[in-house]
């Protein structure tokens, strides 16, 4: 059976002096969780916009 790691909430972004920052706990927590555990099986489920920071959003999550 497969299992899998799933942090459910709010991506979002942090603005800081030096710039944007993807953040959120849900997503923090599946990245990090994956990262720990050495599990590729994680999952970051959040309610998007139809907008450019959504498609930046979806880009940076795939990448990590």
């Amino acid at each position: 059976m497969k299992r899998y790691i799933v942090g459910l909430g709010e991506a979002l972004w942090d603005v800081l002096p030096e710039g944007r920052k993807l953040g959120g706990a849900p997503a923090n927590f599946a990245y990090h969780a994956g990262q720990f555990l050495g599990c590729d099986n994680t999952i970051a489920i959040s309610a998007l916009g139809e907008d450019a920071l959504a498609d930046e959003t979806i880009d940076a999550l795939k990448e990590h």
